[in-house]
């Protein structure tokens, strides 16, 4: 999940900064999807707004959107990090 939401992400902000209705909606929904396991969470709500917007074709405010969801994106990652063993512990 982590190793790809870096990708989305950076995907996200061209499709928005390009004003790509369809790539939104997509992309939008596949991150959605991945972070909707971890509950109803703001951020999951963010995204289905994200996703509408690109379904109408609607992008006025798209921009102020996807920033509050890229920093919450890049904060859950920290966490998840936080979470994981070094390498060194996985190793030994």
């Amino acid at each position: 999940m982590s190793a790809e939401m870096p990708l989305s992400i950076a995907k996200l902000r061209d499709a928005v900064g390009e004003g790509k209705a369809d790539v939104v909606e997509r992309v939008a929904h596949g991150l959605k999807g991945q972070l909707s396991y971890l509950g109803d969470l703001p951020l999951v709500q963010d995204l289905k707004a994200l996703e509408q917007m690109g379904r109408t074709g609607d992008l006025q405010g798209a921009a102020a959107r996807f920033k509050a969801i890229e920093t919450d994106v890049l904060h859950l990652l920290d966490q998840i990090r936080g979470m994981l063993p070094n390498k060194e512990t996985v190793d030994r």
